[in-house]
């Protein structure tokens, strides 16, 4: 699936260390995100400047209050669409997902292999 364009989100909460972590695997992937997006829960850390001085260039959404998971999703999901509403998928993870290298090539092949549109691909963890 060549050229299609990708928004990674990540949703964060006081584990700067993986957020960290979790930035460099997306700026060293294979096959790069056209953006990523990282909602920062309401940490009391230092993850928000994490994110906000990141190489990875994210755009940043700082929620006022800890919304949990689902909250924190929803936001970024919007925060993507809004800002990228060409994109062709928008890839999920927590702060503490690591991707590998080639973890959003790997996706991509695996979509153009399904017979068919996927509307959900997910990494075995």
């Amino acid at each position: 699936m060549t050229g299609q364009k990708v928004v990674a989100v990540v949703v964060a909460y006081n584990r700067e260390d993986l957020l960290a972590q979790c930035l460099d695997g997306l700026a060293e992937q294979t096959t790069p995100p056209a953006a990523v997006v990282v909602v920062d829960n309401a940490s009391t850390d230092g993850s928000l400047d994490v994110a906000r001085s990141h190489r990875v260039g994210a755009h940043v959404v700082s929620m006022p209050e800890n919304t949990g998971g689902a909250g924190g999703f929803t936001a970024g999901i919007a925060r993507a669409l809004g800002r990228f509403p060409d994109a062709d998928w928008v890839w999920l993870m927590d702060d503490d997902t690591i991707p590998t290298p080639t973890a959003l090539a790997e996706l991509l092949t695996a979509a153009e292999a399904y017979p068919g549109q996927p509307a959900l691909l997910a990494s075995r963890a």
